[in-house]
């Protein structure tokens, strides 16, 4: 014996006979629980599924990770089923949802800083390409990073980048140096696009005119 059909319940689940493998609820149709073996602790991990079938006869078989016995209230789970399964019903591949969010979070969670780009930036390219690095260096560290630095790049948007930086250089009567950083930060997101740490570059479409004019003999600050 090792699938059997019963109601799912705290007493069942705290002490499932060893030749059980999965148990179907007889309550709620594709809601089953998936019990492993015995562990150490004499306890069997239990993991908890909604299994459905998305798209008609033919199509997908999905299993949706509910949680683990025990680290999760049974009463509040066969809730989130009978929204999954409404949602479902509805049309929604709540499985593929899930991946997305998933997906969504990890990005979230390891987007790299714009100071963890310039730094990459410069190493890999300016130092590399540059016979004069100084007045980039200081490009960076005085109208900058002290600014958008700690902006991930996931969030930086365009109208952050010329408010907190090309705006302030122009306001002080710099257009050129304005200009340069505007070229310089636009090398460096296509930097970040090409090493897919982004999706895209947010001052690519910002022109020269919406900074600064360029003066030849204009003194930098």
């Amino acid at each position: 014996m090792s699938v059997v059909k019963m109601l799912l319940t705290d007493s069942l689940l705290s002490s499932v006979p060893e030749p059980i493998k999965r148990i179907n609820d007889t309550k709620l149709s594709g809601f089953h629980a998936r019990v492993g073996k015995t562990q150490n602790d004499k306890k069997r991990k239990i993991a908890l599924y909604l299994n459905y079938r998305f798209g008609g006869i033919k199509g997908k078989q999905r299993n949706y990770h509910l949680g683990y016995f025990g680290e999760c209230d049974l009463k509040d789970v066969r809730k989130e089923v009978e929204s999954l399964k409404g949602r479902v019903a509805l049309g929604e591949d709540v499985y593929e949802t899930k991946q997305l969010s998933l997906k969504q979070q990890f990005i979230e969670d390891t987007s790299p800083t714009v100071e963890e780009l310039a730094q990459e930036f410069i190493e890999r390219d300016i130092k590399v390409n540059r016979k004069d690095v100084d007045p980039v260096m200081r490009m960076f560290k005085k109208d900058i990073l002290p600014f958008i630095g700690n902006y991930k790049l996931k969030e930086i948007t365009r109208r952050d980048i010329l408010n907190k930086v090309l705006d302030p250089i122009k306001d002080r009567g710099s257009n050129t140096q304005a200009n340069k950083t505007l070229s310089i930060l636009k090398q460096m997101f296509d930097f970040g696009v090409e090493r897919d740490l982004m999706q895209g570059n947010p001052v690519s479409t910002v022109k020269k005119k919406s900074v600064g004019a360029l003066k030849s003999r204009e003194p930098e600050h």
